[in-house]
């Protein structure tokens, strides 16, 4: 069985830091700032990495500071029960997250949640772009973190959300990202919190409809226990939360009739994810409210599985 601490890197390692003359915080307000920047990492990591979950632990406070140290680790209590063998260097890609969440939040800075103005590659540096907005003010990115800015909303109101939260705050005269090496990744200083705690235009109410159904492509769904009538959902975990899903797919029944699919124990449903969701007003996020439904479905196997016992698998 796969160890936790075989995960264990200091690559993986980063810091959220309250500055100011500051020795003790309000509890509520850290505790809602980490939930809001630990949904920023997560879906961050959903974006660049499908395969598995993530966890984000807190390290060990460092006396007379509020310097709080992250460390992400799989989530190996969802890889051991679907038999998903991770290996570290696939897992290796979380170093970027800290850096990744920083260019996003310099987006948003400087955006303040609008479409950019311009988009320019830079010369000789094919992953890069320049944005520039409106009063043509510009940074440099990466161009997987302009596309998750783009395709995020929600994850731009849950950063507005941590800001919103401390701005208020007299002792904390700005909020910091630091890698390992206590290097600063971004840095947002009052009035930039202030800024940053706006909605931006994709999170104002009047602009977002009540409901909304999310589309997911190459979504990938572990089988909890499937159901071979057609008009039974099947039950399934996606994003580390078990879901019933109304699989929509006339030729991936045929071929179960046709018996030319055999599931085994730990298979993955592949295919487009149609997500019902609802607008939280209080949250300033969209909720998924339970109706999913999958099309163009693909059956994945994966590695070192055992046949599944069709009599006992099957939902009546």
């Amino acid at each position: 069985m796969q160890n936790e601490h075989d995960f264990i890197s200091e690559e993986n390692e980063f810091n959220l830091v309250f500055n100011g003359d500051v020795d003790q915080i309000d509890a509520s307000i850290v505790a809602s700032a980490l939930i809001d920047f630990t949904n920023a990492i997560k879906s961050y990591h959903r974006f660049k990495i499908e395969e598995y979950d993530i966890v984000v632990r807190v390290k060990t406070f460092r006396p007379g500071s509020f310097d709080i140290p992250f460390i992400l680790l799989p989530n190996l209590l969802q890889a051991g029960i679907f038999n998903t063998v991770l290996n570290k260097e696939s897992f290796g890609a979380l170093k970027e997250y800290a850096g990744g969440i920083s260019e996003v939040l310099k987006l948003k800075k400087l955006l303040g949640g609008e479409k950019p103005a311009s988009v320019t590659p830079v010369k000789n540096q094919t992953k890069t772009v320049e944005v520039a907005n409106n009063n043509g003010n510009i940074t440099q990115v990466n161009i997987e973190n302009l596309n998750f800015y783009n395709s995020s909303p929600e994850t731009l109101s849950t950063l507005g959300n941590l800001f919103a939260r401390v701005q208020n705050q007299p002792d904390i005269d700005s909020l910091e990202i630091r890698d390992k090496e206590k290097k600063s990744l971004f840095k947002a200083d009052k009035d930039d919190i202030k800024e940053l705690a706006k909605p931006t235009s994709s999170s104002k109410q009047q602009d977002i409809p009540k409901e909304n159904l999310k589309r997911v492509e190459n979504a990938k769904l572990n089988i909890f226990k499937f159901v071979l009538a057609e008009n039974f959902k099947w039950e399934c975990v996606y994003e580390g939360n078990r879901i019933h899903v109304k699989i929509s797919d006339d030729g991936f029944f045929q071929r179960i009739r046709r018996k030319e699919i055999t599931f085994l124990h730990g298979d993955l449903l592949k295919g487009n994810l149609h997500i019902s969701q609802v607008w939280n007003e209080v949250a300033g996020v969209y909720e998924n409210r339970g109706g999913y439904e999958l099309t163009d479905v693909e059956l994945i196997h994966q590695a070192e599985q055992q046949s599944l016992d069709f009599d006992q698998e099957i939902d009546n």
